[in-house]
C-alpha cells in the first residue's frame, strides 16, 4: 500500500478497484487440469472444464488487451463485435490480430485449437441433446450405438493440456505484438505467464496518515510473481 498524506480532515474516499478477471480464469483453468492428473474416477469432469475456462479466459484477455489498445471502440464491443467481418470472440481475435500485426495460420495449431474451443463454447452455452441417426449393417449396429459423444473428447486430458498450451501461446503472440505499438500497450504486462495457485485477494485497507491521521491517498495491488496485478485498488480523499 502506497500512502499519500492529506490535509483534509474529512473522513471520506473514494475507491476505485480492478481486478484482472482473465488472470483469475487462467488460475481456475489451471487448477482444474491439475485436480484432473490426480484422479484416477471422474476426471473427465475436472478435464473438460479446464478446457472451458481455458477458452473463457481468453475471452476475458481480448476484453482486457482491447481495452487498454483501442478503449473507444471497446466501450461499445458488444455493439461492434455482433455483426460484421469480425464477429463473436473469433472475430475480436482477428481484429487485434489485424491492429497489433500479430501473424498466423487458421488451419494450424494453435489458432486451430482457439476454433475447436470456441465450438466446445458454444455447445456447452447452447447445450442441447445430440442426435445420431445412420442406417449399418447390423454387425456394426453395436459399435455405432456406442460412439462417444463430442464432450467425451473435450474432456481428455491430452485436450486438457493442449487448449491451455494453445491458449496461452496465442496470447503471448498477441501481447508481443501488441507491446511494438507502444508504453500503452507495454503497460499491461505479461497476462497468462502466472504459474502460482490461485492467490486469495486482501482486504482492501484505507490508510491513514501517520504524521497528522488524516485520511490520505494511496493504492494496492496483488501482483503474482510473473504477471501483471491481478487485482488494483486505488483511494483519494473526498
Amino acid at each position: 500500500m502506497v500512502l499519500v498524506t492529506s490535509n483534509t480532515k474529512r473522513r471520506m474516499a473514494r475507491v476505485a478497484r480492478e481486478h484482472a478477471t482473465d488472470i483469475e480464469l487462467w488460475h481456475t483453468a489451471t487448477y482444474l487440469l491439475q485436480i484432473g492428473t490426480t484422479l484416477e474416477k471422474g476426471y473427465f469432469y475436472p478435464f473438460l472444464a479446464a478446457s472451458a475456462f481455458a477458452f473463457f479466459a481468453f475471452e476475458a484477455y481480448l476484453n482486457e488487451l482491447g481495452r487498454r489498445l483501442f478503449p473507444d471502440l471497446w466501450k461499445r464491443e458488444r455493439k461492434e463485435f455482433t455483426r460484421g467481418p469480425y464477429l463473436g470472440t473469433l472475430g475480436k481475435f482477428r481484429y487485434l490480430a489485424h491492429r497489433t500485426g500479430y501473424a498466423y495460420s487458421p488451419t494450424v495449431r494453435p489458432f486451430q485449437t482457439i476454433k475447436i474451443l470456441a465450438s466446445m463454447r458454444d455447445h456447452l452455452a447452447h447445450g442441447r441433446a445430440e442426435l445420431y441417426e445412420r442406417t449399418v449393417r447390423l454387425a456394426r449396429a453395436e459399435s455405432i450405438s456406442n460412439a462417444p459423444p463430442k464432450l467425451m473428447g473435450w474432456g481428455r486430458a491430452s485436450f486438457a493440456r493442449r487448449a491451455i498450451a494453445d491458449v496461452e501461446r496465442v496470447s503471448d503472440g498477441l501481447m508481443a505484438a501488441a507491446k511494438q505499438r507502444g508504453p500503452t500497450a507495454a503497460r499491461i504486462g505479461t497476462h497468462f505467464g502466472v504459474r502460482t495457485k490461485p492467490l486469495a485477494l486482501r482486504t482492501l485497507r484505507v490508510g491513514y496518515s501517520a504524521r497528522d491521521g488524516t485520511l490520505g491517498a494511496g493504492s494496492d495491488s496483488i501482483v503474482p510473481p510473473f504477471g501483471r496485478a491481478v487485482t488494483r485498488s486505488c483511494w483519494r480523499p473526498l
